[in-house]
């Protein structure tokens, strides 16, 4: 681009001055993915290039070449299969608002703990961890008689923790009132093959990262019955799934940040169990802490996030919305179930919203 100036306007440095410093804002792409080289100019010594003019037709140029590059990943509809949901087009307004049912998730057992006193909530899951605790027989039993249990797998799993399952689980299922399993990563179907469990119900875990209907389809051609949909979506992504099974949305709890391989309490080769007393936690710059936790059995550390995700769901249509304890104790999980069971969430600064109101 060529402008004129006139003769009180123009700048009269020289040429080779006037052309670096052309290039220079050329080159200015910013946070684009692009990066401009081998620029040649050819313009005459009284010539006047406003530097506005060259930033407005460099924008335009790479807005243009990234909606013609855009346009040729254009992605095709493969068809996954997915009934239609006609009172989906109408979004969760236009649709009679349902109360959904209540699953926990118990992290962390407490042997002492009477959790039949846990009131409103329909399904348990537990860590397989303490099905094969003999500390927890009695605890475990409880739970199962009076609530739907769930054995939960954990996401990532050393050899010794699958051989633990291969080696158990079929003991457990056959001693113990299960409901259903839930897997937390596509490798936990494969673990479970030649165990009878077609009178379970499978859960697929949001860490086998449920963001679409596709992956809906897949999973229920795989016998899943049930989906914990990501925490990463925000409400419109959640109400726009569908695919015939049952979902269900984390509404409370801390989000697993990390899973560490080695213990960042304790040493493995000289291990005093101090994990199981004490709380530990990362702290930050800011000063906010992150809890620690530990899986005695592999030896892994879990990370959870600073601040506790507490959300409302009257504006999202499924069917379950689950909780996540850590150590709460039994009166703090009825507060927390009743809070949320009437479309409400915990306020303070040590709660947050997560992506619910945010775009992925």
């Amino acid at each position: 681009m060529i402008v004129p100036g006139s003769e009180e306007g123009r700048n009269h440095a020289p040429l080779q001055e006037k052309t670096q410093r052309i290039t220079q804002q050329i080159c200015k792409t910013g946070n684009t993915i692009f990066n401009i080289k081998n620029i040649e100019i050819d313009m005459d010594e009284n010539v006047f290039v406003p530097i506005s003019y060259i930033n407005e037709a460099r924008r335009e140029a790479l807005t243009k070449l990234e909606e013609n590059i855009s346009q040729t990943f254009k992605r095709n509809d493969v068809g996954v299969g997915v009934p239609d949901d006609p009172s989906s087009k109408l979004g969760c307004r236009g649709r009679q608002p349902r109360q959904p049912k209540i699953s926990i998730l118990l992290n962390h057992l407490n042997s002492q703990t009477d959790y039949t006193k846990i009131e409103d909530v329909q399904n348990i899951y537990i860590p397989f961890k303490y099905f094969v605790n003999r500390e927890y027989d009695q605890t475990i039993a409880n739970i199962c008689n009076n609530f739907r249990a769930y054995i939960y797998l954990p996401a990532i799993t050393r050899p010794i923790y699958e051989d633990m399952i291969s080696e158990n689980i079929q003991g457990v299922l056959g001693t113990q009132k299960i409901e259903g399993i839930i897997i937390s990563s596509m490798s936990q179907l494969e673990l479970l093959k030649g165990i009878d469990i077609d009178n379970l119900k499978l859960v697929a875990n949001y860490t086998i990262n449920i963001f679409n209907n596709s992956t809906i389809a897949e999973l229920g051609r795989m016998g899943v019955t049930k989906s914990t949909i990501s925490p990463e979506l925000d409400k419109d992504a959640i109400n726009s799934i569908r695919g015939g099974m049952e979902r269900e949305v984390i509404v409370y709890g801390r989000t697993l940040l990390m899973t560490s391989e080695y213990c960042m309490i304790g040493s493995p080769k000289s291990c005093n169990k101090s994990c199981k007393s004490g709380r530990y936690v990362l702290k930050d710059r800011m000063g906010f802490e992150f809890p620690i936790y530990t899986d005695e059995v592999s030896c892994n550390s879990f990370i959870y996030n600073s601040k506790t995700t507490s959300i409302i769901h009257k504006e999202l249509d499924v069917e379950w919305i689950r909780i996540d304890v850590l150590d709460e104790s039994v009166d703090n999980i009825n507060i927390v179930v009743q809070k949320h069971k009437n479309n409400e969430r915990l306020e303070g600064e040590e709660y947050t919203s997560g992506n619910i109101n945010r775009a992925v």
